[in-house]
C-alpha cells in the first residue's frame, strides 16, 4: 500500500507503517492534513470500527476524519497522534511522576466518561491512547460495541489483550 493514493472522500498518499493490531495496519498517510490511515481487512464484525465515526460532543476520542473500503479493506483516517502512551512508558524509564499520570488518567477518564452508557471500548490498553493536540485520547474501536447490544458470536467478543482485557471479557460474560 505505501505510495498508493486512496480516495475517499479526500484523497490520501500512503506513507510508512507505524503501527499494526490484530485486526489492521495503520499508516502515515498525507492529505489535506498529517494523518494515520488505518485498512482493516473486511471480515465479518470488522465494520464495526466504522459505526463510530461519528460521535458528536464527546471528547478525547480520536475521531474519524475520513473513511471508506478500498480493495478488501475498510478505511479509516485520523489525525496524526504526537505519541502513544506506550511510547511515553517505555520514554520514561520507569513509572510516571504523580503529575503527570494524573493529567493522563484524568483525560483518559473524560473520554471514557463521555461514552458512558453510549459505548463500551472493550480494547483499552497504553497503545489505544494517544496524544493528539496535548490530550490523551482513546482510538482504536474495532471491537467496541453499543452498551446496549445483545453479545452475539460475530462480536470479537475473545478478542482482548490478555494483561488488559476486563474480568467479564474473561468469564465470556455481558
Amino acid at each position: 500500500m505505501i505510495g498508493r493514493n486512496i480516495p475517499l472522500r479526500d484523497s490520501w498518499l500512503v506513507g510508512d507503517p507505524i503501527g499494526r493490531g490484530s485486526f489492521g495496519r495503520v499508516h502515515e498517510a498525507s492529505g489535506p492534513e498529517a494523518a494515520a490511515i488505518k485498512f482493516v481487512p473486511k471480515a465479518p464484525g470488522a465494520e464495526r470500527e466504522l459505526l463510530f465515526s461519528d460521535l458528536p460532543g464527546v471528547t478525547n476520542i480520536v475521531p474519524i476524519i475520513d473513511f471508506g473500503e478500498v480493495d478488501d479493506y475498510w478505511v479509516l483516517v485520523m489525525p496524526r497522534a504526537e505519541k502513544s502512551l506506550r511510547e511515553l512508558l517505555q520514554s520514561s524509564g520507569g513509572p510516571l511522576a504523580p503529575g503527570e499520570a494524573t493529567v493522563v488518567l484524568s483525560d483518559i477518564a473524560s473520554g471514557l466518561a463521555a461514552l458512558s452508557g453510549q459505548i463500551v471500548h472493550r480494547d483499552l490498553k497504553p497503545e489505544n491512547v494517544l496524544l493528539l493536540n496535548g490530550l490523551w485520547c482513546l482510538a482504536d474501536f474495532g471491537i467496541s460495541r453499543y452498551a446496549e447490544a445483545s453479545t452475539a458470536a460475530d462480536t470479537h467478543k475473545y478478542s482482548m489483550t490478555s494483561a488488559y482485557a476486563a474480568p467479564e471479557q474473561w468469564r465470556a460474560e455481558r
